[in-house]
């Protein structure tokens, strides 16, 4: 049996490994990826992609290609609450709010059967290894690797792999957590289940006569039979109608049903394929054991109700992998690692709260809203989250965590609080603190006296001499003085900063760095 040996092994290869794999590359680390199936995606599923995801993709220079994929813009998007075309409707709104102050990236609209090709050809370009129709037959940690076996579907040979971490990105099946008895919780113990079992039927029809060729829509159903969602795709007359079934159905009874919401008895119908799933809303009990670590659905599985699944893989994604090449690197020790789970899963706590209640909205009243935190406002789940772990040294004023203890604030709250999304800036020249963060760690400052040298971070002075009102804008968007900085991690959050200047900038930053490398920050 052959054998070789990696530094990270991903299995599987959807939004999650895929946008680790690239990631990874990006940090220098050349990643394994295996996936069981022939390709990506092909069903037209994960569909949206909020600012902060685009802002995570924004230095693997897809966006983009992201943005203009094809379909319908983004003002075109409307996402109703009814009984169905022709009935009454519930609620009507827009989904994609302006948050231009806040990002410059705006939103996009690719399904996951258009990002993930881009995802595969970003993780080759940087340097990952992608093995598809090959499954990991059993894996076994040890004290300093993972050894794992793996076969080729079409060959049947088996060769061992000897790999620093294994990376879980297997989705909702959770087979590699399962394994390692890692159980699931949700927001209060009775949503901690199925909620109920779908088919995605996907079918060509004309719909011009009821929804416009320009507007895309995802429709929730509040109707007698067993359809819940209808939505619209890329394709023209292409559409999704989302039903409650455990099972595909007769083709003849699909296209009774079609015809029943659209309303149009004599309608053409063609069904395309279907494809079953299960909706659900728990997060893991853990997101590392040893060696092993989870990734998107194997982590969580978040209710569609709000597009956060996806989202929330590639959030995952972006921070899971700078902390593993920085471990990979021998720059970290295992306390960086554990702040993965430490930041990222009240994040998926506070999206799966959020979307089980428009859940319980939009399809399901008859549920109640026993047991679900409040409302919260969309542009605070995008930008408002606050990290608190070892990797983030809070030299700020305390600010206290709001009621339900999500971590979630308004985003001009935590602007400029270590642990928050670092807040962009334009400076100049068409440029951003986009074009700044993302590969390495960024001392942002106002002047050349903390133009130091230390490895590992790339020293940027934000403003010229001459440029007053940029400056003026980096201070008062971090809130610090003119001779103070900002520390920004590889993912694009606040890590420390220095309101003031400081003896020994070098020997400073220095060491804040190290400490929170290795979970040693000294807040005096």
């Amino acid at each position: 049996m052959a054998e070789s040996t990696v530094p990270v092994l991903i299995v599987g290869g959807g939004m999650a490994g895929l946008s680790c794999a690239a990631f990874l590359g990006l940090h220098g680390v050349r990643a394994l990826l295996v996936e069981r199936h022939a390709g990506t995606s092909i069903e037209p599923r994960a569909i949206g992609q909020h600012p902060r995801t685009l802002e995570h993709l924004y230095p693997l220079g897809v966006v983009e290609e992201i943005r203009t994929s094809p379909g319908v813009r983004c003002d075109n998007w409307r996402i109703v609450v009814g009984e169905g075309f022709g009935g009454a409707e519930l609620e009507s709104r827009q989904p994609q709010l302006d948050v231009s102050d806040l990002s410059p990236v705006g939103w996009g609209t690719a399904t996951q059967q258009q990002i993930e090709p881009i995802l595969r050809r970003s993780a080759v370009t940087h340097g990952a290894r992608l093995m598809f129709r090959t499954e990991l037959v059993s894996y076994e940690q040890r004290r300093d690797d993972v050894t794992a076996v793996l076969r080729d579907l079409r060959t049947g040979a088996e060769r061992t792999v000897r790999a620093r971490y294994l990376v879980a990105a297997d989705g909702h099946r959770a087979t590699i957590r399962r394994a390692e008895g890692v159980g699931t919780h949700s927001v209060h113990e009775r949503w901690n289940r199925v909620l109920h079992h779908s088919l995605n039927i996907v079918f060509d029809a004309d719909l011009s006569s009821v929804v416009p060729s320009s507007e895309a829509l995802l429709y929730y159903l509040r109707r007698d039979d067993i359809a819940r969602t209808f939505v619209t795709t890329e394709f023209p007359d292409r559409h999704v109608l989302g039903v409650e079934a455990a099972a595909p159905l007769p083709t003849a009874e699909c296209v009774d049903i079609v015809r029943a919401v659209v309303g149009i008895p004599d309608l053409p119908v063609r069904v395309v394929s279907q494809h079953t799933w299960q909706m659900a809303a728990f997060v893991a009990d853990r997101y590392r054991v040893g060696r092993v670590l989870f990734v998107g659905d194997s982590a969580h599985v978040i209710p569609p109700t709000g597009g956060w699944g996806g989202n929330t893989a590639i959030g995952d994604a972006a921070e899971l992998s700078w902390k593993l090449a920085a471990q990979v690197r021998g720059e970290a020790n295992d306390t960086l690692l554990d702040s993965y789970e430490a930041e990222r899963r009240p994040v998926a706590e506070a999206l799966v709260g959020q979307s089980l209640r428009n859940y319980v909205t939009r399809i399901a009243p008859h549920e109640g809203l026993d047991g679900l935190p409040p409302d919260t406002d969309p542009v605070a789940l995008t930008f408002g989250f606050r990290y608190r772990s070892s990797a983030v040294a809070d030299d700020g004023p305390e600010l206290p965590d709001p009621p339900d203890h999500r971590r979630v604030f308004d985003p001009g709250q935590v602007a400029g609080v270590p642990g928050a999304r670092a807040p962009y800036v334009r400076l100049g020249g068409g440029r951003s603190t986009l074009d700044v963060f993302g590969r390495d760690w960024v001392l942002l400052c106002g002047d050349d006296r903390w133009n130091v040298t230390v490895p590992g971070v790339r020293a940027y002075r934000v403003a010229g001499p001459q440029q007053q009102r940029q400056r003026q804008r980096f201070t008062q968007a971090y809130r610090i003085d003119a001779d103070g900085a900002a520390l920004v991690r590889p993912d694009g959050v606040l890590a420390w900063k220095s309101v003031h200047a400081v003896d020994e900038p070098a020997a400073r930053v220095a060491t804040v760095l190290d400490h929170l490398l290795t979970g040693r920050y000294d807040r005096r």
